[in-house]
């Protein structure tokens, strides 16, 4: 799988997960620009930079300098109902990206990435009835037993 292809899956995979969240998502195929998927619900805008690697990210999630300045810059000239999020997948563990939103300028040179844990409300939600719905499913195994 090229590296072209495997970007195009994940992000694929970005618009799907965040279309489950009440998002209108769109792909910016093919684009050089600074955000591969738009996505859209009231009162917010996502603009997303999708990237891939085989491990444990390191600090920027793959995104270079310029990319994380100019994406937050775009974000923040939309307005602050525009956020500007990175969505980190690590290869051969397609379940769920690392996602976060980028919160401020990135230093050259620094180590420092400004940014923040990002899951929306739905996300957050659906993630809390998982944990509670697989731990109440073990407690009741539990007690079967």
């Amino acid at each position: 799988m090229t590296a072209y292809t495997r970007g195009g899956r994940y992000e694929r995979l970005t618009a799907d997960l965040l279309t489950r969240d009440g998002y209108h998502t769109w792909l910016a195929r093919g684009s050089k620009g600074l955000a591969d998927v738009l996505a859209i619900k009231p009162g917010q805008l996502l603009l997303v930079q999708v990237k891939s690697g085989r491990g444990v990210p390191r600090d920027g999630l793959g995104v270079v300098h310029a990319g994380w300045n100019g994406l937050y810059d775009l974000a923040r000239e939309l307005g602050p109902s525009v956020l500007a999020v990175v969505a980190y997948w690590q290869v051969g563990h397609p379940r769920e990206p690392i996602m976060r939103q980028i919160t401020g300028h990135h230093g050259r040179g620094l180590r420092h990435w400004p940014s923040k844990p990002f899951a929306s409300d739905e996300l957050a939600a659906l993630r809390d009835l998982s944990t509670r719905a697989s731990f109440s499913t073990n407690t009741a195994r539990k007690r079967r037993r």
